[in-house]
């Protein structure tokens, strides 16, 4: 009985914490999808055909276009 009451508490626990992290990072990807980054001036960066979603933030983060390039390959 005594080993019951522990997972239940322990599976409490990890939906908290599951809860506590979605939250987070759902309110991270909406901070950065509604936030402007860069001076507002236009910039052409030039990216090859084929290239993968990640290639592309990579590519976009370098040319200073991205604030963030990790949240951003979440963000695609």
């Amino acid at each position: 009985m005594r080993i019951v009451k522990l997972l239940g508490l322990l599976v409490f626990l990890a939906v908290i914490a599951g809860g506590v992290f979605v939250l987070k990072t759902w309110r991270d990807m909406r901070t950065f999808g509604e936030t402007p980054f860069g001076s507002g001036a236009e910039k052409v960066v030039e990216i090859a055909p084929g290239t993968s979603a990640r290639g592309v933030v990579r590519i976009l983060s370098r040319a200073g276009v991205l604030g963030d390039e990790e949240t951003a390959t979440r963000y695609v």
